[in-house]
Parts: structure tokens; sequence; C-alpha cells
């Protein structure tokens, strides 16, 4: 799809001139999705991991913020090298979490 943008009389957007997002294709999709920042010190005697993590998680409307808090505490206890979220609700396939080879 083209520019995916439209101008409703009845939004406030209407009153500043910009466009808001349609909602009807994926690119307007991630607008309305939230993007969750934590700063967290991970301290893992057993494996000997000590690592302070930038994560950013993104949340899907649809998705439970219990489910966010989930994915983020596996990240967490899984933490490896090539550790990453994967694309979540938007492909229901995909595993929430992946672990990549570096090595390959």
């Amino acid at each position: 799809m083209g520019s995916c943008v439209r101008l409703c009389p009845d939004s406030p957007w209407a009153l500043t001139g910009v466009a808001s997002p349609c909602g009807h294709c994926s690119r307007c999709d991630l607008v309305r999705r939230r993007i969750h920042r934590q700063r967290l010190r991970l301290s893992d005697v057993d494996r000997g991991v000590y690592q302070t993590l930038a994560i950013r998680a993104v949340r899907h409307p649809s998705e439970a913020e219990d489910y966010l808090v989930t994915r983020v505490l596996a990240y967490c206890l899984e933490y490896a090298d090539g550790i990453a979220f994967s694309s979540g609700s938007a492909e229901p396939d995909e595993p929430p979490l992946t672990v990549r080879d570096l090595t390959a």
C-alpha cells in the first residue's frame, strides 16, 4: 500500500492538519504498538553471567501486559549471545524469543 494516512474531519488530528494512521495496514500497525524500555542488571551465578541489559520490547495492543512481562523474564532467564525478541503477535507461528548462532 502506498500512502496509508488519511485526514478524518472528526479526528483530533484534523485541527493540526496532520494526517492520522489509517489502521488498515501493517505499517500503520507499528504506530499503535508500544515500545517498553527496561534497564536490568542480570546476575546469574550458576552460569557466570553478569550483564547490564538494555531491553526494548514491543507490545502489540492485543497483547496482555502479563505476556509482555513473561517475555522479558524469559529473555533474562535464557540470556545468551544472539538472543532477540521475534516478531511476536505479527507472526504467530514464531516463538517469542530466538537465539541465533553468531558463529555461523
